[in-house]
């Protein structure tokens, strides 16, 4: 296993790329790095100004993308499967749509390929807006919570790792990552034309995306792999089980 600043890298065998999500870092994927790492080589990657990078500057999304393909070829990986959770899936979808000959799957874990809406952008720009006056500290205390679905929302364990976990993003890097959000392409249109495989793995429960609009957009896909599960936006830490071994099996099936 290699574990360099902002990297993990266990396993050998077809490629597999771990992408966080909004405030989140690498740390999310350590248990889903050791049990996929019998069958893949993972890389479990810390964006730019989230984790062990939390000095650098927050990249747009279609340059996170590129950055993940930098990584790649670092770690000699030539092609795999993205799979991305939340913000880490906008990421996905962009190494799709602009490097799909390095890219032979995707994972959407608890992500979805719409841009913001207006509503979303005024919401997010009202939240920056909160943050700049009153800094992170309620920010994310509330945003931990509503990772969880209501079953585990009052887990207090689950919440101070997870909140061990966000608060070190730094302030920029939150307001930065929100703007490059709002920022971001709708990537609907890929999901109509791609003939590389796409899974979503979807929570039920989950506070963060609708869990009927990620259906709708997913039902036009040519190859499709899609899960519904009764989990919250973090479902990989709900229900461990179900999702690494959905994930493996859409591993496996783009590699065949």
């Amino acid at each position: 296993m290699h574990m360099n600043e902002g990297v993990i890298n266990k396993g050998e065998g077809p490629g597999l790329i771990l992408i966080h999500g909004f405030c989140e870092n690498n740390w999310m994927w350590s248990d889903a790095v050791d049990r996929l790492a019998n069958r893949f080589n993972v890389l479990a990657i810390d964006l730019p100004g989230f984790g062990d990078r939390n000095e650098e500057t927050v990249l747009s999304i279609n340059d996170a993308a590129t950055f993940v393909m930098d990584q790649m070829s670092q770690y000699r990986i030539p092609k795999a499967v993205i799979a991305g959770h939340s913000m880490g899936g906008y990421v996905a979808l962009s190494a799709l749509r602009n490097h799909p000959d390095r890219v032979v799957g995707v994972s959407l874990i608890n992500s979805h390929a719409s841009a913001d809406t207006l509503l979303k952008s005024q919401n997010r720009l009202k939240t920056i807006e909160f943050l700049r006056n009153f800094g992170s500290e309620e920010f994310l205390q509330l945003f931990v919570k509503d990772l969880l679905s209501e079953d585990h929302e009052d887990n207090e364990v689950w919440i101070e790792e997870l909140h061990q976990m966000v608060s070190r993003t730094p302030l920029n890097s939150i307001i930065s990552a929100l703007y490059k959000m709002i920022e971001r392409r709708d990537q609907k249109d890929l999901l109509k034309t791609t003939n590389i495989p796409v899974q979503a793995l979807i929570g039920t429960q989950d506070k963060m995306a609708d869990f009927r609009e990620v259906l709708e957009q997913v039902s036009v896909l040519a190859v499709g792999d899609v899960h519904l599960f009764p989990s919250g936006h973090l479902g990989i830490k709900e229900m461990p089980e179900e999702y690494l071994r959905a994930l493996a099996k859409f591993v496996v099936f783009c590699n065949s």
